[in-house]
């Protein structure tokens, strides 16, 4: 795998590319559109908007959608599923198209969040397909938990 220690730039789901990997704490929710069978997971994704907007206003690190396009049931599935949202997203969506950087950021399950250093070290982490989702305002304030913890 890829571990988040590793610079690494994958394609972005409307074209470009996202760079990964060390250099500033960021968010990174690992999901694929398989996920709409047991979760709303459009809703929540479109939902995840807010929380970007208390991590610019709190300091709080970015968030990074990465789509485990390995597992997709087609290659067309992100495009389709990304066309069913109400707005696009405001932040950016990489895809992992062999799944090398999914297995060395540790993700064990999907959809899933990974909290990960400036030096690439994963802080904190969370499956959201066991423990389910979280509110933006719990989402961001488990974000500065771990974040202070890791300070201390």
């Amino acid at each position: 795998g890829i571990s988040p220690a590793t610079a690494t730039t994958l394609p972005g789901a409307g074209g470009g590319t996202v760079r990964l990997g060390p250099g500033q704490a960021r968010l990174y929710l690992f999901f694929a559109t398989w996920d709409q069978g047991i979760t709303s997971l459009g809703g929540h994704l479109d939902g995840l908007g807010a929380y970007e907007g208390r991590a610019k206003a709190g300091g709080l690190p970015p968030l990074t959608a990465v789509d485990e396009a390995s597992v997709e049931p087609t290659p067309s599935a992100l495009p389709r599923f990304l066309a069913t949202l109400r707005q696009p997203l405001s932040y950016p969506v990489a895809v992992d198209t062999t799944g090398r950087v999914t297995d060395g950021y540790g993700v064990l399950g999907a959809p899933w969040f990974a909290l990960v250093s400036p030096s690439g070290k994963v802080l904190w982490s969370w499956e959201i397909s066991t423990a389910g989702w979280l509110t933006p305002d719990s989402l961001a304030a488990r974000v500065h938990a771990a974040l202070t913890q890791t300070r201390k």
